[in-house]
């Protein structure tokens, strides 16, 4: 599968400052968000809400993506198979979103400051 930067960005983006693993969970959440949701990775990325990072497709984010925090990005990209869980949302600890206290979404693990959640939709 070739993928535009976009899904690459958005990891980065999104959790850059964290470890590989954590990078790998973020790009996980992005191909189980693809598959229930029947859109491209780019197209997930790009949703109105769903990333922080974006806003009307373009970066909200001042700071450039380094080469080598892309490489890592799309090493871990490469690599979410390795993941077995399906999580399909994520936050960082600085916030405490009210969806993460529904019934319906469940908590599987926190990596760094990065808390990841599966919903179970239906």
């Amino acid at each position: 599968m070739i993928l535009t930067a976009i899904v690459y960005l958005t990891i980065a983006y999104e959790a850059s400052n964290q470890s590989v693993l954590c990078q790998q969970w973020v790009a996980k959440t992005i191909a189980v968000r693809s598959i229930e949701r029947n859109l491209t990775p780019e197209e997930v990325c790009l949703q109105r809400f769903q990333f922080s990072c974006w806003d009307k497709g373009k970066p909200t984010q001042k700071r450039r993506i380094t080469k080598k925090e892309k490489i890592v990005a799309q090493h871990a990209w490469m690599r979410h198979d390795e993941v077995k869980a399906r999580p399909n949302l994520y936050h960082d600890t600085s916030v405490n979103p009210a969806w993460s206290r529904h019934p319906k979404v469940k908590f599987l693990k926190q990596i760094g400051t990065v808390r990841f959640y599966r919903e179970e939709r239906g």
